[in-house]
């Protein structure tokens, strides 16, 4: 998301002031910049070079294929580092994403009859978890169903602190006292977020324990699910 953000907010930003292609080049030197800071990594790695290659797209007038520009970002960053392949950040960051191109604007119709209010962060948010269970489930031993619920509470919430947040970061090194006063605009949704956690987090009961389970039932969980994606397309 953070990537995302940056990546849109900085092309609509230098639009006015340059021209497309020049727009496009200041941006994508600017969100490497930002992967060097945060540390290079994989998930952050893997966001940044679909963004090249969204940036790659608009450059040659060409349009976004989401599942096409994951697929080659994959193969990209295995490439650079097969080792990759075990890493968790990597794996989680790769599903998710699957899980939110192929998955989330099917579940959001589904979830639109019910809960339109928050269907769209209930749809991004149980798509990313079905595509990350079985990595979950070996890795760690356990499951939550009930994560989805306050992920889908404070979901929305993300862009807009992350954009204010930001903001009172900079006029925080200009003007303390106007990003004081900025902060508390930001106080009150924080405060709902913290709390939202620290609530449903406070409920053991709904943890699952599911040890010993092997990569074959991740194999088999997969093909499963890729089955069954490519039935309901046809």
């Amino acid at each position: 998301m953070n990537i995302s953000l940056t990546a849109g907010g900085l092309k609509e930003l230098l639009a006015p002031y340059f021209s497309r292609k020049p727009a496009l080049v200041i941006s994508a030197l600017i969100i490497w910049l930002y992967c060097f800071l945060a540390g290079l990594q994989p998930p952050i790695v893997r966001a940044a070079l679909m963004a090249m290659l969204a940036y790659l797209a608009t450059f040659l007038g060409r349009e976004v294929i989401g599942w096409w520009s994951l697929s080659l970002t994959g193969w990209i960053m295995l490439l650079i580092n097969p080792l990759l392949l075990f890493d968790v950040g990597f794996q989680l960051s790769f599903m998710a994403t699957w899980g939110l191109i192929s998955l989330s604007p099917r579940l959001k119709r589904f979830f639109d009859n019910f809960v339109p209010v928050i269907s769209n962060s209930l749809a991004e948010t149980a798509s990313a978890l079905i595509f990350c269970l079985p990595i979950l489930i070996i890795t760690f031993g356990r499951f939550n169903p009930a994560c989805l619920i306050p992920n889908a509470l404070v979901l929305e919430l993300v862009p807009f602190l992350m954009i204010l947040g930001g903001l009172i970061s900079f006029l925080g090194l200009i003007f303390m006292p106007l990003a004081q006063v900025l902060a508390w605009l930001i106080w009150l949704p924080l405060t709902y977020f913290v709390k939202v956690v620290e609530f449903f987090g406070q409920f053991d009961f709904f943890n699952i324990q599911m040890e010993s389970l092997s990569w074959f039932f991740g194999l088999g969980y997969y093909l499963i699910l890729l089955s069954l994606l490519i039935k309901k397309k046809r």
